[in-house]
């Protein structure tokens, strides 16, 4: 009863046919699995008529096995399918073959039309010349052997084909196989329906005709197969012709000329065919509300005395101006989508509408909680926008980046205002001069004494006598701090670990650029130079400001440029001072002035000249935080 046949199909996968009672019922394709091969077993008959997944099978016999047992199950859909094709083996009965144009795609020409296709993009499907269904059923079967490809992204589940067919007998054809006959006349075919492929072998007699229909059907885009005689494209003699020719040149079609495709088909002929395929780039609905809104804004900038305000200067009324246009534009959708509900239900009491619009996660369904559910998350867009500006970014300590990250929830409960962004540019501000110089003092203790107990960097420190302790500290040009996991593991193919560097250094040059006070022009980021650094297969690593070598036992070993003096200079007037270490009269007093005490502070910390060209220079005098930050709009 049952018999094997090993075989390659068109793709040139091997598998083994097996029939019942002379029909072809499953197939058996071998596979590797881990290093083993198996046998991935599929019945062509299914409960969608387009086959059952059996499953895997470690030996042919089990794979035979299974075949047996869902035959035994199966036996009656088998018999129906076999009666279905039974009507097609006496083809001549048919009216169509009294068509002179109706020539059924041969198996490999259709297979080559389907290799066209970009399947990434394809899920629904129009074969609007049906006939007997071999093109649907090619793509079936494609569909079926791809279903765990990257090539497409449905399952034969997910898509299905809808056909147009004139005639009755093929129509029902097409019905028996579990097809969707939507139509009998692609001619006169509309629908509000968006196909994703329109794959199609029109009659040879009026081709051109068919697929102009399909260009203008598939405008709002998708793609196009379509068999054509060559003669409609070699020959454009009439004007529809001529039509067709010139709107292919503006899709950029790509045509191939195929001579002897039908010689040896069903219905067999010599003409020269041309494979004609287009994809038309999907096209983005123009929004009325959008343009409405839009031209408002224009005619109230046109009228308005600060002319052309949406592109003003000021960066916070951009801000401002942009959430109130988005704003706007969600009130009136909602407010269209709601007056138009009544439309969108699905007539059964219970039963989900057949359109929903879903707002933000507060949305509750009516009209005013689906416009604040939106203008919570539109708040909540614009006030992460505004404190991911580079601007405070830049300024911020990572713990102060975190910290105002974690402050959206409870900012997007206030509106996005002027009054309430000054007020949030206030309190940044006050946070940043605090934080600024948290941030100095830290460094300079990361740079002195606070790894003085590394045995490393116990020469960080250097001592002068201060005003108010016996031992004051200054930074010199070169530290050496910890670095633990900074250098990366052997089986990396680099010598940093760019995440655990950049933690390292990141808020040390953040503080550098705090005193910096915009003098340098240039700075290295910090994963650009790490970056450089691996692919030079080097340890040292060139930043902003210094430079630093990295060793496997855990150390950094820091040295800072000679263009960074003044900011070491600057690190230790301000630690000084913040620690009285200096005498209350520093950068107020010339050397001579100052008492005999003040002068020999003075001398042991940098010298007599060296505090003259320090008291010259007011940039080297950092009162508080506030002078190294200016928040923009402040």
């Amino acid at each position: 009863m049952f018999t094997y046949h090993t075989e390659k199909n068109r793709y040139g996968d091997e598998r083994i046919a097996a029939f019942a009672n002379g029909a072809e019922i499953a197939e058996i394709k071998p596979c590797s699995y881990h290093g083993n091969t198996e046998y991935i077993v599929n019945a062509i008959i299914g409960d969608d008529d387009r086959g059952d997944y059996l499953g895997r099978a470690s030996t042919i016999a089990e794979a035979k096995k299974k075949i047996r047992d869902w035959y035994r199950e199966h036996s009656a859909a088998v018999a129906a399918a076999a009666a279905a094709n039974s009507r097609t083996a006496d083809l001549r009965r048919l009216p169509s073959f009294s068509n002179s144009g109706f020539y059924p795609t041969p198996s490999k020409l259709a297979g080559k039309m389907l290799s066209c296709v970009d399947w990434k993009n394809v899920f629904s499907i129009l074969e609007p010349s049906a006939g007997k269904g071999d093109l649907a059923d090619a793509v079936s079967r494609f569909v079926t052997s791809h279903r765990n490809s990257r090539r497409i992204s449905f399952n034969e589940n997910d898509t299905y084909i809808d056909c147009i067919e004139r005639d009755s007998d093929l129509a029902a054809l097409l019905r028996g196989k579990g097809l969707h006959v939507v139509h009998d006349d692609f001619l006169t075919f509309r629908s509000f329906k968006q196909y994703d492929l329109c794959i199609m072998n029109p009659p040879f007699d009026n081709g051109d005709e068919h697929l102009l229909h399909a260009l203008s059907l598939m405008e709002r885009g998708g793609q196009i197969v379509c068999l054509l005689n060559a003669e409609t494209i070699r020959n454009p003699y009439t004007n529809r012709r001529k039509v067709l020719v010139q709107n292919l040149r503006e899709h950029n079609a790509r045509i191939e000329f195929i001579e002897n495709a039908f010689a040896h088909a069903q219905r067999p002929t010599d003409v020269e065919i041309a494979l004609v395929y287009v994809n038309i780039p999907k096209k983005e609905i123009p929004s009325d509300i959008l343009s409405s809104l839009r031209r408002a804004s224009e005619n109230s900038s046109e009228n308005s005395e600060q002319a052309g305000y949406l592109a003003s200067a000021d960066w916070m009324q951009n801000m401002i101006d942009g959430f109130e246009f988005e704003a706007k534009l969600g009130e009136k959708l909602i407010g269209e989508f709601n007056a138009l509900r009544p439309f969108f239900e699905s007539g059964e009491k219970y039963s989900k509408p057949l359109l929903s619009l879903e707002v933000g996660v507060r949305n509750h369904g009516n009209n005013a909680s689906m416009l604040n559910a939106y203008l919570y998350g539109l708040r909540a867009k614009y006030w992460g926008n505004l404190l991911r500006r580079p601007e405070l970014t830049e300024k911020m300590t990572s713990a102060m980046q975190q910290d105002y990250n974690s402050k959206i929830e409870t900012l997007s409960e206030y509106d996005f205002s002027r009054y309430n962004i000054e007020t949030v540019m206030r309190e940044i501000a006050h946070q940043l001069s605090r934080g600024v110089e948290e941030s100095i003092l830290d460094l300079f203790e990361k740079f002195s004494t606070k790894y003085s107990w590394y045995p490393e960097s116990e020469n960080n420190i250097h001592y002068y006598n201060g005003w108010a302790a016996n031992k004051a500290h200054k930074v010199g040009m070169k530290v050496i701090i910890p670095a633990n996991g900074c250098c990366a593991d052997k089986w990396r193919n680099e010598k940093l670990d760019t995440y655990r560097v950049n933690s390292l250094i990141s808020d040390l040059e953040r503080a550098m650029n705090y005193l910096d006070r915009g003098e340098t022009s240039f700075r290295m980021p910090v994963d650009r130079a790490v970056r450089i650094a691996n692919m030079n297969d080097m340890n040292k690593a060139d930043f902003t400001y210094f430079t630093c070598t990295f060793y496997k036992k855990g150390t950094c070993h820091i040295k800072f440029k000679p263009e960074a003096s003044r900011i070491i200079d600057r690190l230790n007037i301000f630690a000084g001072q913040k620690k009285n270490w200096l005498p209350p009269t520093y950068g107020k007093k010339h050397y001579a002035d100052m008492t005999a005490e003040e002068q020999a502070v003075i001398d042991d910390f940098q010298g007599a000249e060296s505090y003259e060209k320090t008291l010259a220079d007011p940039s080297m005098l950092i009162t508080s935080g506030s002078t190294l930050v200016a928040l923009p709009g402040m």
